[in-house]
């Protein structure tokens, strides 16, 4: 090796040296930085940090508090109505304090000062939801003087109902109101109040109340839908004092609900309501004996009860009749089992072709169409004797 080689070597032996030197010292120097900073921050909150909207950056709690302080001082809260309108409430007129026991110390207790580089990159949003002190004997006054919460402003809500429109059962929409829970309202107003928020949807923050039963709900689907299943049929019967009609308004009641709310048919019920339905039809059809006002000779309005002329439903047939109906869901007009028959609906059930007996005048008329073609005297059992006196009525006659 010659002497130009071994010089050589020791100049970059030097140089690697020096250069070790730097590179220490630099790594030594950012080290430090680095620590000066984790203690700088330690007790100061990280660059980009904001606690309810407020930029913090390297402030000590207490300075931290002093301007949150300020915007509770200056605060306004936007109230957003479910109309679209808005009405203020400002910190002044609810008396609104400042909660120096609040938990900005936990944010910075939370902080790692170790990441101070990392913060000048990034933002951390933080929310003290404790920073205001609101009477809520004071706010509810407030609120009560709102336009909004008047009560004869605020309409209230209402539940979806399952209707029975057009023959079928479908479901009304329920009404969602305009009324304010005003417990509800206060909560998240003196929430807003802590936490800074310039504005509060009293819809989105569920400050309304609402209808207990919503057209969307399953329970409601499955009973209208069990409701079109079960009680569509439409059943008319033509009586002497008009149609009666059993239609899913009357059906639906007929219908069974179980521990979970569904509808659903249980035979024997409906046995149950078809039996009284049919008691109450039989009033409006049986005509036996009962009470019957005709116009008769001279153009005399006569009236008379008693015979056997007339209907008489069967009951119990009828009441098997009618729930074959139900469940085959039939719509049209039913023609009711009964015994005995009608000439007609007019006249008294008696039409226009009769035979008319006055017992207490002894005289008879022959009515055909309207038209009397047959009068003549006769001779009946004593009319002032109860015992032997022909009894009065309408009758069938059963020969000519």
């Amino acid at each position: 090796m010659n002497t130009g080689d071994v010089i050589a070597g020791k100049r970059k032996k030097r140089r690697i040296r020096k250069e070790f030197i730097v590179i220490l010292s630099l790594i030594l120097l950012i080290t430090f930085i680095y620590f000066i900073g984790s203690i700088y921050f330690s007790d100061k909150f990280l660059r980009g940090t904001y606690i309810n909207a407020l930029n913090v950056s390297g402030l000590t709690i207490d300075e931290a508090n002093k301007e949150l302080a300020k915007t509770i001082d200056d605060y306004t809260l936007e109230l957003r109505f479910r109309d679209g309108n808005v009405e203020q409430l400002s910190g002044e007129d609810l008396q609104v304090k400042y909660n120096e026991n609040n938990n900005v110390k936990d944010v910075l207790e939370k902080q790692n000062s170790f990441e101070w580089i990392q913060a000048f990159f990034s933002k951390q949003s933080h929310t003290v939801n404790n920073l205001a002190l609101v009477d809520e004997n004071v706010l509810k006054e407030k609120l009560a003087s709102l336009q909004h919460l008047q009560t004869a402003t605020q309409i209230p809500p209402e539940d979806a109902k399952i209707e029975y429109v057009d023959n079928k059962f479908v479901i009304k929409n329920e009404v969602m109101g305009s009324t304010i829970d005003l417990e509800k309202a206060s909560q998240a107003i003196i929430l807003a109040f802590s936490e800074g928020s310039k504005v509060l949807d009293l819809d989105k923050s569920k400050c309304y109340v609402e209808p207990n039963v919503k057209a969307s709900d399953e329970l409601i689907q499955q009973q209208c839908q069990a409701a079109n299943q079960y009680a569509s049929a439409i059943i008319t019967y033509k009586t002497r004092s008009g149609d009666v009609v059993l239609d899913g308004n009357e059906l639906i009641t007929w219908l069974s609900i179980d521990e979970t709310g569904k509808y659903y048919r249980d035979d024997s019920v409906f046995k149950k309501k078809a039996t009284e339905f049919v008691s109450s039809l039989a009033k409006k059809i049986n005509s036996v004996g009962e009470t019957r006002s005709f116009v008769g000779a001279n153009n005399r309005t006569i009236t008379v009860s008693g015979g056997n002329y007339g209907v008489r439903l069967q009951n119990s047939k009828e009441v098997t009749g009618l729930l074959e109906d139900i469940y085959a869901n039939k719509v049209g007009v039913r023609t009711p089992i009964t015994v005995g028959k009608e000439a007609s609906i007019d006249n008294g059930g008696l039409g226009n072709t009769f035979v008319e007996i006055d017992l207490k005048g002894q005289h008879m008329w022959y009515h055909k169409d309207g038209q009397i073609i047959l009068e003549s005297d006769i001779v009946s059992g004593t009319y002032n004797d109860p015992d032997r006196r022909t009894p009065a009525g309408t009758y069938y006659l059963y020969n000519k």
